[in-house]
């Protein structure tokens, strides 16, 4: 018998856990970034983030796209951000700053999070 002792797997999972908003579809953040930002017709939405040098990475919103087929988009700021020196009240505050000078007020603010297993 054979035993291992690293971590073995055959499948890959994901996970996140934000405080920030949910948009419905994709087609209705990107157009408002495009508005804000004057990004290309060409970019997508994943493209946007993954290039990281754009005006929401650089103070340290991501977006989350949950893979178990739900639609929609996920904008905010990981809890793992939140810095030593931070209360949890003051990075919502952060957050809630950021997200509403870029997109207005859209929505309902909270923390959200999926998890999903492919395999």
């Amino acid at each position: 018998m054979k035993i291992r002792l690293g971590f073995v797997s055959n499948s890959s999972s994901q996970s996140f856990l934000i405080y920030g908003l949910r948009f419905e579809d994709h087609d209705e953040l990107l157009n408002i970034i495009r508005s804000k930002e004057g990004i290309p017709e060409n970019i997508s939405l994943y493209n946007y983030f993954e290039q990281g040098d754009n005006s929401l990475n650089q103070k340290g919103i991501d977006y989350f796209l949950p893979y178990d087929g739900e639609y929609g988009v996920y904008v905010g700021k990981s809890w793992d951000e939140v810095g030593d020196d931070q209360t949890g009240s003051q990075f919502k505050e952060e957050v809630i700053k950021i997200l509403e000078e870029h997109f207005g007020k859209k929505g309902e603010f909270g923390t959200h999070s999926a998890s999903w297993r492919d395999g």
